[in-house]
């Protein structure tokens, strides 16, 4: 049985991306690949340093990949969690009703809200869009990008994993 780490090319091949380098001689390796996912394309970026991973770092990449479904209900779940907690997702809702006029929130709130409470549809509108994964890092091994809509906002929600594969923490960041 062929290994999905070829020690002869230093290489390990790591689903959606194929063959990806362990060559220590290499100062920085970054791939980008693409996934569908319930009807959406969304951006895969791999970031590390060769010297700073193992092939057991790609197995724990592949671990998430192997219960993506899992992982995506864990994040948002822990949006969810966030939000009724007050915490950084409550306030990346309100920022950007905050943005909109009394008279944007009423048109919003009949066209595309169709009548549902302008937060409970920014959150289901949050939908995710790119996957970072930096097999180097224990802390910020796999971030999950959120967004409402490149209409509305630049900002982006992340939800962080660690190496153990479990919730690290929300966050705001900037497209």
């Amino acid at each position: 049985m062929l290994s999905k780490f070829n020690q002869i090319m230093n290489t390990f091949n790591l689903r959606y991306f194929g063959e990806v380098s362990l060559n220590k001689n290499s100062y920085e390796e970054d791939y980008t690949s693409f996934m569908h996912y319930k009807g959406e394309i969304i951006e895969l970026s791999l970031n590390y340093e060769p010297e700073e991973v193992s092939e057991s770092d790609f197995i724990i990449v592949q671990s998430f990949f192997n219960d993506f479904d899992g992982k995506v209900l864990e994040a948002e779940q822990a949006i969810l969690k966030d939000y009724k907690s007050s915490g950084i997702t409550k306030n990346f809702i309100q920022t950007h009703l905050d943005t909109l006029t009394l008279t944007g929130k009423e048109i919003l709130k009949v066209t595309l809200a169709k009548g549902k409470q302008l937060d409970q549809y920014f959150l289901d509108e949050l939908s995710l869009n790119h996957i970072w994964i930096f097999p180097d890092s224990a802390d910020e091994f796999i971030a999950l990008n959120f967004q409402i809509s490149t209409e509305f906002t630049d900002e982006i929600l992340v939800v962080q994993f660690g190496k153990d594969l479990k919730f690290f923490e929300t966050r705001i960041e900037f497209e």
